[in-house]
């Protein structure tokens, strides 16, 4: 069960870091929704008192996570620059920084999911569903 979470820590981690508003708003756009969404899952497992929970939240996540692996390739073609993780333009390095926050949440979420939750069986598979997705973007 850890060598799936961490998959799908390593899944999202890419996703993220891949990333990075004038010249790149729709990037910044992107960045802000993932934000959001992550910030969501992480206050849905802070509150979390049962597998059922934890699987709904995933599911959400999930969904929106789907979006934005499929979204984030396109603005990586379209600005081949962001892959330059230690120097990323300018007008996006408060919104990196800001991501960085909030993965640091949403990975204490992911760490609860895995060590309340990790055996069980609906979390497990809702788990493997979302590394598969984050790795092939469906």
């Amino acid at each position: 069960m850890k060598e799936g979470m961490v998959g799908v820590l390593l899944a999202a981690l890419l996703v993220l870091t891949s990333c990075g508003g004038g010249k790149y708003a729709d990037v910044k756009s992107a960045m802000d929704g993932q934000m959001k969404a992550m910030d969501r899952f992480s206050e849905k497992i802070d509150k979390a008192e049962n597998s059922e929970q934890v699987v709904a939240a995933l599911d959400e996540f999930g969904a929106k996570m789907e979006k934005f692996a499929r979204e984030f390739p396109k603005l990586q073609e379209k600005y081949p620059e962001l892959g330059d993780k230690q120097n990323p333009p300018e007008e996006l390095k408060e919104t990196m920084n800001q991501m960085e926050g909030v993965a640091q949440r949403f990975m204490g979420a992911m760490m609860k999911v895995a060590q309340q939750y990790g055996e069980d069986a609906q979390v497990q598979e809702k788990l493997q569903q979302m590394q598969g997705m984050m790795q092939t973007g469906k």
